[in-house]
C-alpha cells in the first residue's frame, strides 16, 4: 500500500533536471536561430535565383528578336546587291527619266524593307558611277535621320565596305550600328540608331531602374559607359554568359552574348530587391539579438541561480565520499547561503563525533591487540625455559650460555614492542635470534634460509609477524628423520597499480591437512584447547591494522611441505599510519 501511494506520488511529483533543461532550451534557441538565418538566406538565394533565371530568359528573348532583325538586314542587303535588276540597270541607264524611276522603284522596295522590319531601321544604296544616292526613308523621322547622318555615315561605311560587317560609329553624340556590302561599285548599307534599338528592349520583367550597356568581345563599351563608371562596374571580370551579383552595391549584371561581334551587359539595380533583404536582415538580426539576449540571461540565471544550487548539491554528494563540505560559493542567495552554513555546522558536528567514535575505537582495537601479543608472548616463554632446563638437566653449559644470550635479547625486543608497528629489519633480527635458539635446540635438525630485498628493510609491519609463522613451521615440519628446511623470502611486489610487501615461510614437512588449509584459507578459527592461537592472532591482528588490504594465503607445495604467503601495504614513512618510528 505504502509503495503504491510513494508511485503515485512520484508520478505527480516527476523530478527534473533543471541544468539539463537549462541546457536543451539553450541548444534549442540557438537552433532556431541557426534555422532563421538559414531559411533567410535560403528564401533569398531562391528569389535572386528565379528572378534572375527570368530576366535571363527575357533578356536572351529581346537579344534573339535584335539578332533576327540583324540577320534580316544583312540578307535584305545581299538580296538587292546580287538579285535586283533595276538595280542594276540603274547603275548603267544614261536617260535621266528612266534612272528617276528606277530609283523611285529602288526606294520602294528600301522603305518596305524599312517598315517590315520589328526596330527602326535604314537602308541606302551608293552607286559610285554616277554619284546616285537611294535612300529608303519610309517615315519622316526617318528622313530627318538620313538628313542628320545619312551622308557622313555613307562616307564613314564606305571606307569598312570590304569587312562585311557590323560596325559601330559615333556621330553627333549618338552610336550608331551599321551593315554595308558592295558589289562592284554599288554599296549598300543600313543603319539604326543604338540607343533606339536599346529601348526596344524595354521590359517590366527588368524592374525600374535598369540600363543596357554594349560592348565589344574586347570590352570596348558603346552604350552605358556613363552610367558603368557610375555603378563603378568593370566589364572586364564579367566574362560571357555570367552573372555579377552586389548585394552590397545593390546591382546585378547579366552579360549575354549578342551578334558575334558585340555583347549585350544588363545592369538592374535591385532596389525592392534590397529593401526585401533589408527587411529579412532587420528581421533575422531581431531575431538573432533576442536569441542573444535570451542566451545571456539564461547565463546569468545559470551563475546566479543553477550553479550555486548545483554546486550546494555536488557537496551534498560529496559528503559520502569525503565527508567534506564548502560553503564559500553558496551567499550569492541569502536562504542558500543560510542552509549551506547550518549544513556545514551539521557536517562540522558529525565529523567530531566520528573522530571521537574513531578515537575510541582505535583505542579498543589497541586494547585487543595488545592482548592478543601477550597472548603469544606467555607461550613462548614456556617453551624458552622448558629448552633451558631440559638443556641444564643435560649438563650443556655453554648451549645454555649461548641459548640464554639470544633469549635475552630475544625477551628484550618482546619487552619493547609496545607499538603498533616496528622496522622489516628489526623483526628480521629478531626472527634469526629466534632460529638460533631453536638451532641450539635442535643442533643439526634443521636448516634456515633467509632472502630478503635491501629496499624494503626500512619497512613498517605489525611486530612478532615472521617469528609466528617460523616458530610455527618449527612445530608442525620439525622431524628427525630428515633435515628439515625453512625459507623466508621477503620483498616488495606491484598489486593492482600498488605496491605490496610480500612475506613468504615454506618447508620440506608434510605439508597442511586438506581440511586444516582450507579453513585457514577461509580465515576460520582453528585453535582449540590454546593449540594454534599463534597464527590465528597473525591473522587477527593483520585484519585488525589493514582491513582487507591484508591477505594470507596458506598452500602446500606440489614437491613436498607447505607455505604461507603474506600481503600486507607497504608502509615505509611514518606518516602512512601516524607511527613515528625510526629504523636502523
Amino acid at each position: 500500500m505504502l509503495s503504491k501511494e510513494k508511485r503515485t506520488m512520484e508520478e505527480k511529483f516527476r523530478k527534473y533536471d533543471f541544468v539539463r533543461l537549462l541546457k536543451w532550451f539553450s541548444l534549442l534557441l540557438i537552433l532556431m536561430v541557426i534555422i532563421n538565418v538559414g531559411l533567410s538566406m535560403y528564401a533569398s538565394y531562391t528569389v535572386s535565383k528565379y528572378s534572375r533565371d527570368g530576366r535571363i530568359q527575357v533578356l536572351d528573348s529581346q537579344i534573339q528578336g535584335i539578332q533576327n532583325t540583324m540577320d534580316t538586314i544583312k540578307e535584305n542587303v545581299a538580296t538587292e546587291l546580287g538579285y535586283d535588276i533595276e538595280l542594276e540597270r540603274l547603275a548603267s541607264v544614261t536617260d535621266e527619266r528612266e534612272s528617276i524611276l528606277l530609283q523611285r522603284s529602288v526606294k520602294k522596295q528600301l522603305s518596305k524593307w524599312s517598315v517590315q522590319s520589328d526596330h527602326l531601321v535604314n537602308y541606302a544604296v551608293y552607286l559610285q558611277k554616277g554619284e546616285i544616292m537611294v535612300n529608303g526613308c519610309a517615315t519622316d523621322s526617318a528622313y530627318d535621320n538620313w538628313r542628320k547622318a545619312g551622308g557622313k555615315l555613307l562616307k564613314f561605311a564606305i571606307e569598312d565596305a570590304e569587312k562585311g560587317r557590323w560596325l559601330m560609329h559615333d556621330l553627333d553624340g549618338e552610336t550608331y550600328l551599321i551593315y554595308v556590302r558592295r558589289n562592284n561599285d554599288m554599296y549598300m548599307f543600313s543603319w539604326m540608331q543604338l540607343n533606339q534599338l536599346l529601348r526596344s528592349v524595354d521590359n517590366n520583367a527588368f524592374g525600374e531602374d535598369y540600363y543596357i550597356a554594349v560592348t565589344s568581345k574586347e570590352n570596348v563599351v558603346y552604350s552605358g559607359s556613363e552610367k558603368l563608371k557610375e555603378d563603378r562596374i568593370d566589364l572586364a571580370g564579367v566574362s560571357d554568359d555570367e552573372v555579377s551579383v552586389s548585394l552590397l552595391k545593390g546591382y546585378t549584371v547579366i552579360r549575354r552574348p549578342g551578334t558575334e561581334d558585340y555583347d549585350f551587359t544588363l545592369v538592374i539595380h535591385e532596389q525592392n530587391v534590397m529593401n526585401l533583404l533589408k527587411f529579412q536582415f532587420v528581421a533575422g538580426m531581431s531575431i538573432t539579438i533576442l536569441g542573444l539576449f535570451l542566451l545571456i540571461f539564461l547565463y546569468f540565471l545559470y551563475r546566479t541561480l543553477v550553479h550555486p544550487i548545483q554546486t550546494f548539491t555536488e557537496n551534498i554528494d560529496r559528503l559520502n565520499e569525503d565527508e567534506s563540505y564548502s560553503v564559500a560559493t553558496h551567499y550569492q542567495i541569502n536562504e542558500l547561503g543560510k542552509a549551506s552554513e547550518m549544513l556545514a555546522n551539521l557536517v562540522s558536528r558529525i565529523k567530531k563525533l566520528k573522530i571521537n567514535i574513531y578515537e575510541k575505537t582505535l583505542e579498543q582495537q589497541k586494547i585487543k591487540m595488545d592482548f592478543l601479543t601477550l597472548q603469544i608472548e606467555p607461550h613462548f616463554y614456556l617453551n624458552c625455559l622448558n629448552i633451558i632446563y631440559n638443556m641444564a638437566q643435560m649438563g650443556k653449559d655453554k648451549e645454555i650460555q649461548e641459548l640464554s644470550k639470544n633469549v635475552s635479547a630475544y625477551l628484550r625486543y618482546i619487552f619493547k614492542s609496545n607499538e603498533n608497528m616496528v622496522c622489516l629489519g628489526e623483526e628480521l633480527e629478531h626472527t634469526r635470534r629466534y632460529l638460533k635458539i631453536q638451532e641450539i635446540r635442535y643442533k643439526g635438525g634443521f636448516r634456515s634460509d633467509i632472502h630478503v630485498e635491501e629496499s624494503v628493510l626500512d619497512a613498517k609491519i605489525p611486530p612478532l609477524i615472521l617469528q609466528t609463522f617460523v616458530e610455527n613451521t618449527i612445530k608442525h615440519a620439525m622431524t628427525f628423520d630428515y633435515e628439515t628446511k625453512i625459507l623466508v623470502i621477503v620483498r616488495r611486489v606491484k598489486i593492482h597499480g600498488k605496491y605490496k610487501l610480500e612475506l613468504i615461510v615454506e618447508d620440506n614437512g608434510e605439508g597442511f591437512q586438506a581440511d586444516i588449509m582450507e579453513k585457514l584459507n577461509r580465515k576460520e578459527d582453528i585453535s582449540h584447547d590454546g593449540k594454534q592461537i599463534g597464527v590465528m592472532n597473525v591473522i587477527k591482528r593483520l585484519g585488525l591494522f589493514f582491513g582487507n588490504e591484508a591477505e594470507a594465503e596458506f598452500y602446500n607445495k606440489e614437491d613436498q611441505g607447505a607455505g604461507v604467503r603474506l600481503y600486507m601495504p607497504f608502509i615505509w614513512n611514518e606518516e602512512e599510519k601516524d607511527e613515528l618510528i625510526t629504523c636502523r
